[in-house]
Protein backbone atom coordinates (compact mmCIF):
# COMPACT_ATOMS: atom_id res chain seq x y z
CA UNK A 1 0.00 0.00 0.00
CA UNK A 2 1.24 3.49 -0.92
CA UNK A 3 1.84 6.24 0.92
CA UNK A 4 -0.64 8.20 -1.42
CA UNK A 5 -3.84 5.58 -1.24
CA UNK A 6 -6.64 6.81 0.98
CA UNK A 7 -8.02 4.78 3.65
CA UNK A 8 -11.41 4.01 3.31
CA UNK A 9 -13.56 3.78 6.33
CA UNK A 10 -16.71 1.42 6.44
CA UNK A 11 -20.00 2.81 5.96
CA UNK A 12 -22.16 4.39 9.22
CA UNK A 13 -25.64 3.50 9.66
CA UNK A 14 -27.73 6.09 10.16
CA UNK A 15 -30.13 5.43 13.34
CA UNK A 16 -33.20 5.78 11.11
CA UNK A 17 -31.98 3.05 9.27
CA UNK A 18 -31.37 1.24 12.50
CA UNK A 19 -34.93 1.71 13.40
CA UNK A 20 -36.16 0.71 10.18
CA UNK A 21 -34.74 -2.52 10.09
CA UNK A 22 -35.84 -3.18 13.59
CA UNK A 23 -39.77 -2.72 12.76
CA UNK A 24 -39.45 -4.97 10.08
CA UNK A 25 -37.96 -7.32 12.14
CA UNK A 26 -40.33 -6.66 14.77
CA UNK A 27 -43.42 -7.37 11.93
CA UNK A 28 -41.83 -10.38 10.33
CA UNK A 29 -41.78 -12.13 14.01
CA UNK A 30 -45.44 -11.35 14.68
CA UNK A 31 -46.33 -12.36 11.33
CA UNK A 32 -44.58 -15.80 11.87
CA UNK A 33 -46.01 -15.77 15.32
CA UNK A 34 -49.82 -15.07 13.67
CA UNK A 35 -49.36 -17.92 10.95
CA UNK A 36 -48.38 -20.70 13.60
CA UNK A 37 -51.78 -19.40 15.65
CA UNK A 38 -53.99 -20.04 12.56
CA UNK A 39 -51.76 -23.57 11.50
CA UNK A 40 -52.43 -24.14 15.25
CA UNK A 41 -56.48 -23.56 14.84
CA UNK A 42 -56.60 -25.30 12.00
CA UNK A 43 -55.48 -28.38 13.23
CA UNK A 44 -57.53 -28.74 16.10
CA UNK A 45 -60.35 -28.31 14.08
CA UNK A 46 -59.35 -30.69 11.56
CA UNK A 47 -59.24 -33.17 15.23
CA UNK A 48 -62.82 -32.12 16.06
CA UNK A 49 -64.47 -32.61 13.21
CA UNK A 50 -62.62 -36.27 12.63
CA UNK A 51 -63.46 -36.97 16.28
CA UNK A 52 -67.18 -35.86 15.35
CA UNK A 53 -67.42 -38.20 12.01
CA UNK A 54 -66.13 -41.04 14.19
CA UNK A 55 -69.14 -40.67 16.10
CA UNK A 56 -72.03 -40.38 13.39
CA UNK A 57 -72.34 -44.33 13.18
CA UNK A 58 -69.55 -47.27 12.30
CA UNK A 59 -66.46 -46.48 11.21
CA UNK A 60 -64.76 -48.29 8.62
CA UNK A 61 -63.31 -50.61 11.20
CA UNK A 62 -66.76 -51.69 12.35
CA UNK A 63 -67.09 -49.49 15.66
CA UNK A 64 -70.17 -48.74 16.83
CA UNK A 65 -71.38 -45.59 18.64
CA UNK A 66 -71.17 -45.41 22.29
CA UNK A 67 -74.29 -45.62 24.01
CA UNK A 68 -74.11 -41.79 24.65
CA UNK A 69 -73.27 -41.00 21.77
CA UNK A 70 -76.96 -42.77 20.34
CA UNK A 71 -78.94 -41.51 22.94
CA UNK A 72 -77.29 -37.76 21.86
CA UNK A 73 -78.20 -38.39 18.37
CA UNK A 74 -81.58 -39.68 19.03
CA UNK A 75 -82.38 -36.48 20.90
CA UNK A 76 -81.11 -34.28 18.17
CA UNK A 77 -82.91 -36.14 15.60
CA UNK A 78 -86.57 -35.86 17.39
CA UNK A 79 -86.09 -32.29 18.69
CA UNK A 80 -85.32 -31.31 15.09
CA UNK A 81 -88.94 -33.36 13.92
CA UNK A 82 -90.57 -31.91 16.19
CA UNK A 83 -93.25 -29.30 15.28
CA UNK A 84 -94.27 -26.34 17.61
CA UNK A 85 -98.26 -27.91 16.80
CA UNK A 86 -96.94 -30.94 18.07
CA UNK A 87 -95.39 -29.45 21.36
CA UNK A 88 -98.70 -27.82 21.87
CA UNK A 89 -101.11 -30.83 21.36
CA UNK A 90 -98.87 -32.58 23.58
CA UNK A 91 -99.00 -29.82 26.37
CA UNK A 92 -102.71 -30.13 26.32
CA UNK A 93 -103.14 -33.98 26.13
CA UNK A 94 -100.00 -34.82 28.69
CA UNK A 95 -100.46 -33.51 32.15
CA UNK A 96 -97.50 -33.47 34.96
CA UNK A 97 -97.69 -36.39 36.71
CA UNK A 98 -98.87 -39.26 33.03
CA UNK A 99 -97.05 -41.48 31.20
CA UNK A 100 -96.27 -39.89 28.36
CA UNK A 101 -98.43 -40.79 25.45
CA UNK A 102 -100.53 -42.52 28.07
CA UNK A 103 -103.49 -41.10 27.79
CA UNK A 104 -104.92 -39.68 31.29
CA UNK A 105 -102.51 -43.24 32.67
CA UNK A 106 -101.29 -41.41 35.88
CA UNK A 107 -97.50 -42.37 37.12
CA UNK A 108 -98.62 -41.86 40.32
CA UNK A 109 -101.01 -44.74 40.65
CA UNK A 110 -99.08 -46.93 38.85
CA UNK A 111 -96.70 -46.92 41.42
CA UNK A 112 -99.74 -47.19 44.24
CA UNK A 113 -100.30 -50.11 41.73
CA UNK A 114 -97.13 -51.44 41.93
CA UNK A 115 -97.45 -51.37 46.07
CA UNK A 116 -100.58 -53.12 46.25
CA UNK A 117 -100.62 -56.95 46.88
CA UNK A 118 -101.21 -59.46 44.28
CA UNK A 119 -105.19 -60.13 44.04
CA UNK A 120 -106.45 -56.68 44.72
CA UNK A 121 -103.38 -55.47 41.98
CA UNK A 122 -105.28 -57.60 39.36
CA UNK A 123 -108.57 -55.96 40.42
CA UNK A 124 -107.37 -52.85 40.60
CA UNK A 125 -105.59 -53.15 37.04
CA UNK A 126 -108.63 -54.30 35.32
CA UNK A 127 -111.10 -51.65 36.92
CA UNK A 128 -108.59 -49.06 35.70
CA UNK A 129 -109.03 -49.91 32.11
CA UNK A 130 -112.41 -50.11 33.00
CA UNK A 131 -112.91 -46.23 34.00
CA UNK A 132 -110.69 -45.12 31.52
CA UNK A 133 -112.64 -46.98 28.83
CA UNK A 134 -115.80 -45.37 29.64
CA UNK A 135 -114.67 -41.77 31.18
CA UNK A 136 -111.42 -41.06 29.32
CA UNK A 137 -111.71 -37.55 30.27
CA UNK A 138 -111.47 -37.95 34.09
CA UNK A 139 -108.45 -36.99 35.70
CA UNK A 140 -106.36 -40.30 37.56
CA UNK A 141 -104.39 -39.27 40.41
CA UNK A 142 -104.15 -40.33 43.86
CA UNK A 143 -105.68 -38.60 46.81
CA UNK A 144 -106.45 -39.24 49.85
CA UNK A 145 -104.16 -42.41 49.50
CA UNK A 146 -106.30 -43.82 47.30
CA UNK A 147 -106.95 -43.60 43.12
CA UNK A 148 -109.49 -40.66 42.55
CA UNK A 149 -110.87 -39.73 39.55
CA UNK A 150 -112.25 -36.22 39.26
CA UNK A 151 -114.32 -34.00 36.71
CA UNK A 152 -115.29 -31.11 37.89
CA UNK A 153 -115.66 -32.48 41.20
CA UNK A 154 -114.39 -36.24 42.40
CA UNK A 155 -116.49 -38.59 40.52
CA UNK A 156 -115.18 -42.15 41.63
CA UNK A 157 -112.67 -44.08 43.62
CA UNK A 158 -110.82 -47.18 44.30
CA UNK A 159 -109.47 -48.70 47.19
CA UNK A 160 -107.81 -51.97 48.13
CA UNK A 161 -108.87 -54.31 50.70
CA UNK A 162 -106.64 -56.02 52.91
CA UNK A 163 -108.63 -58.82 52.68
CA UNK A 164 -107.77 -58.86 49.06
CA UNK A 165 -110.94 -57.42 46.95
CA UNK A 166 -111.29 -53.85 46.13
CA UNK A 167 -113.59 -51.13 46.93
CA UNK A 168 -115.10 -49.34 43.82
CA UNK A 169 -116.52 -46.06 45.36
CA UNK A 170 -118.92 -43.50 43.97
CA UNK A 171 -119.41 -39.90 45.37
CA UNK A 172 -122.84 -39.18 44.57
CA UNK A 173 -123.70 -43.15 45.03
CA UNK A 174 -127.12 -42.21 45.96
CA UNK A 175 -128.05 -40.11 42.57
CA UNK A 176 -126.83 -42.39 40.46
CA UNK A 177 -129.44 -44.80 38.73
CA UNK A 178 -128.38 -48.70 39.87
CA UNK A 179 -131.03 -51.08 37.94
CA UNK A 180 -128.87 -54.16 39.03
CA UNK A 181 -129.44 -53.13 42.86
CA UNK A 182 -125.15 -53.75 42.87
CA UNK A 183 -124.38 -50.47 44.65
CA UNK A 184 -124.31 -50.83 48.98
CA UNK A 185 -123.70 -48.06 50.94
CA UNK A 186 -125.65 -46.63 53.91
CA UNK A 187 -124.32 -42.89 54.04
CA UNK A 188 -125.83 -39.80 52.88
CA UNK A 189 -123.91 -39.22 49.91
CA UNK A 190 -121.54 -41.86 48.81
CA UNK A 191 -122.04 -45.67 48.01
CA UNK A 192 -119.94 -48.62 46.30
CA UNK A 193 -119.33 -51.90 44.77
CA UNK A 194 -117.04 -54.59 46.51
CA UNK A 195 -115.70 -56.72 43.33
CA UNK A 196 -114.01 -60.04 45.10
CA UNK A 197 -112.66 -61.99 41.94
CA UNK A 198 -112.29 -60.49 38.62
CA UNK A 199 -114.71 -63.20 36.81
CA UNK A 200 -117.18 -61.29 39.01
CA UNK A 201 -116.56 -57.81 37.68
CA UNK A 202 -120.37 -56.71 36.66
CA UNK A 203 -118.20 -54.66 33.66
CA UNK A 204 -121.61 -53.86 31.83
CA UNK A 205 -123.16 -52.15 35.18
CA UNK A 206 -119.93 -50.61 36.13
CA UNK A 207 -119.54 -48.89 33.04
CA UNK A 208 -123.20 -47.36 32.95
CA UNK A 209 -122.62 -46.25 37.09
CA UNK A 210 -119.37 -44.58 35.77
CA UNK A 211 -120.72 -42.87 32.94
CA UNK A 212 -123.94 -41.82 35.21
CA UNK A 213 -122.01 -39.70 37.68
CA UNK A 214 -119.63 -38.20 34.78
CA UNK A 215 -122.89 -36.77 33.82
CA UNK A 216 -124.03 -36.33 37.19
CA UNK A 217 -120.66 -34.26 37.97
CA UNK A 218 -120.99 -32.12 34.49
CA UNK A 219 -124.70 -31.26 35.68
CA UNK A 220 -123.60 -30.10 39.20
CA UNK A 221 -120.72 -27.89 37.31
CA UNK A 222 -124.00 -26.02 35.33
CA UNK A 223 -125.56 -25.85 38.29
CA UNK A 224 -122.61 -24.54 40.04
CA UNK A 225 -123.00 -26.52 43.11
CA UNK A 226 -118.89 -27.24 45.08
CA UNK A 227 -117.86 -30.10 46.02
CA UNK A 228 -118.19 -30.42 49.83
Amino acid sequence: MTSGAKTQSPPVKSASTAKKRGKKAAKAVAKAGTAAKTAARQTRSAVASAGRAGETGRSESGTKPTASTQRKRRASKSASVTSPNATRKRAVTERPGQRPGGGGWSLSVDRWVRKTGAPARILVDELRRLIRGAAPSLDESIKWSQPVYCGNQPVCYLMARAEGHVTFGFWRGVELPDPQGILEGSGSRMRHVNVERITDVPRSALSDLVRAAVELDASAQVAGQKFQ
